[in-house]
């Protein structure tokens, strides 16, 4: 009876280590000590070999963790030179596979937002724009709603593709994935933008006039020089402070419980990106998640980091369950907020 019961929880041992040695490979450092502690205090039966592999990979992870602490209170690095480099890099050894694959693997267990890092780094090498961001979607519907996606991604599209034409075919890859999910007239905005920078294209062209004769011509989207070059200029301006702005820990604000007494709130910074940050939202803070709503603006919101505190307000973007990895069944509450940049300046 006993021996049947250890052969019924190999299943469950080999999938828990194989979740804990993706995050080891991917170099996800404090997943991965979670993942392996989980393990060991699961109460399922381990093999010597196995209870010894797990202990020596906490260990060795722990002191990482310790030495990754160090460096970041000891080095600064331009953040224009960190992306030089890594970008001469994927190019040389044209990792590409390797990059798909740990995409895959980011985006099986539920690591959306690292799932779409791993993508964007495509857009540096001989990869079709149109696949890139098809997979870039397929990550993002699943944590955001159509329209931030829409935006999210256009963003992504103008700021790492390569050229016009990959512009192009990104936001008319765009523009399909659109339709796919049901939202025709943000495509049929993409493909106008589409068009502007590809006027001959033929498969532009065909879907563009099918949708403008089934609902309607929207604002023309007209591309100039002038157009192009405030653009770049946006983006020189956001790689010039990006540099600037602090790594937040965690965040304070307070809210309205409706009786006229505020209750504060202090939430992990757990992503955060260019155009937004998400905040977890454990269980025995849940009730906050019946206060807020997409749309909705946090107030005097305090961004805490290593070095540097900054009070802003916030713009409550989508609020989403977790469905996998270390923080399942809880929430994160993404928000969106240019004060950030602008409060940053001069810090």
């Amino acid at each position: 009876m006993g021996h049947k019961g250890q052969i019924s929880q190999q299943p469950d041992i080999a999938a828990k280590m194989s979740e804990a040695e993706v995050y080891f490979s991917m170099g996800l450092v404090k997943e991965a000590i979670e993942a392996y502690k989980a393990i060991l205090s699961s109460g399922l039966s381990l093999d010597l070999q196995t209870k010894t592999k797990i202990e020596h990979r906490i260990e060795e992870l722990t002191q990482k963790e310790a030495a990754d602490e160090d460096s970041e209170e000891d080095s600064e690095i331009e953040i224009s030179e960190d992306l030089s480099l890594t970008t001469e890099a994927i190019a040389s050894e044209d990792n590409v596979q390797a990059i798909l694959d740990g995409a895959f693997a980011l985006r099986e267990l539920g690591l959306y937002d690292e799932a779409v890092n791993e993508y964007v780094k495509l857009f540096r090498v001989d990869y079709p724009t149109d696949k890139i961001v098809s997979e870039i979607c397929r990550c993002l519907l699943r944590i955001a709603p159509p329209a931030k996606v829409k935006d999210d991604v256009s963003r992504i599209i103008e700021e790492y593709a390569l050229d016009e034409k990959a512009k192009a075919l990104g936001k008319f890859r765009l523009g399909l994935e659109m339709e796919k999910i049901n939202r025709p007239q943000y495509a049929l905005g993409l493909y106008q933008e589409a068009s502007a920078l590809a006027p001959d294209d033929a498969r532009i062209k065909e879907r563009l006039n099918y949708l403008t004769a089934k609902y309607g011509p929207q604002k023309k989207v007209q591309k100039n020089k002038a157009q192009g070059l405030q653009e770049k200029k946006d983006r020189r301006r956001w790689e010039r402070l990006n540099v600037q702005i602090p790594e937040f820990l965690f965040v304070e604000f307070e809210m309205d419980k409706g009786d006229g007494e505020p209750k504060p709130f202090r939430l992990k910074v757990t992503n955060y990106s260019k155009y937004g940050l998400g905040f977890l939202v454990p269980s025995e803070q849940r009730e906050l998640l019946k206060m807020i709503r997409p749309g909705d603006k946090l107030k005097d919101v305090i961004f805490y980091a290593k070095w540097a505190i900054i009070k802003v307000d916030a713009l409550v973007r989508h609020i989403t369950e977790l469905d996998s990895g270390p923080h399942k069944g809880e929430h994160v509450i993404g928000v969106e907020s240019d004060e950030i940049i602008e409060s940053s300046v001069g810090l």
